[in-house]
Order: C-alpha cells, then structure tokens, then sequence
C-alpha cells in the first residue's frame, strides 16, 4: 500500500466496490486519517479529512454466505432491511430463522430469501 498517499472523498466514492462480511471503516491514527477494509484482499488506505463512514459503506457490498453444515444442511446469513444479520437454518430437511417473525409465524423473508440462494 502507497500510505503517504491521501484519498479524497471523490477518489474514495469512485474506488471497486468490495464484497466482505463488514464495511470498511475508518479510523483517526495520530499519522492521519486511515480506511480499512475486511475483504479478501484487506489492507488499508490513507484517506483526507473529509471521507466519511457514508462514502465508506458506498464502495462497499455485503457477502451473504452459505456455510454447509452436514447431511445436505446449510446455514445463511441473512442481513435485514433494518441492517441486523439473521440466521436461517436447514436441518433434517426443516428450516428455521432467529428473526422474532419466524418464531410468530414460522415463515419470513429471511427463509424465503436463503431458499432461493439454496437452489
């Protein structure tokens, strides 16, 4: 990484937009202004006083993972309209989800959402 470089707010909002589990963030170092990323690749930039966790979240992409679990059972990570993170379940060949909706109804966008990255 080239850390005496400092990105503007503009070079930032134009930068790939990356896929990880969480946003970038932004931390004040006493060296200067510092963006960090979770992704595959990770590192960090400099960045100007100016840039936001707002410009931060724009290049950023949320991954919904699948990790297989056993027997043909997955989970899902399933992210809300609201920003939290449900998980939804497939064991025994039945489905589940932490969302208080599923625990009413035993049904829910999260379920349906994971069933279709299921196919």
């Amino acid at each position: 990484m080239h850390q005496h470089v400092i990105h503007s707010k503009q070079q930032v909002r134009s930068m790939r937009r990356g896929e990880s589990l969480f946003p970038p963030i932004i931390v004040n170092f006493i060296t200067g202004r510092t963006m960090i990323f979770h992704d595959a690749e990770g590192g960090s930039i400099r960045v100007a006083e100016d840039v936001t966790a707002e410009d931060a979240n724009a290049i950023w992409i949320r991954r919904q993972f699948k990790q297989r679990v056993f027997n043909g059972d997955a989970q899902y990570q399933i992210a809300s309209s609201s920003g939290s993170t449900y998980t939804v379940t497939l064991q025994n060949a039945r489905w589940s989800c932490t969302c208080a909706g599923f625990g009413f109804r035993k049904r829910c966008r999260h379920l349906e959402q994971a069933k279709q990255q299921h196919k």
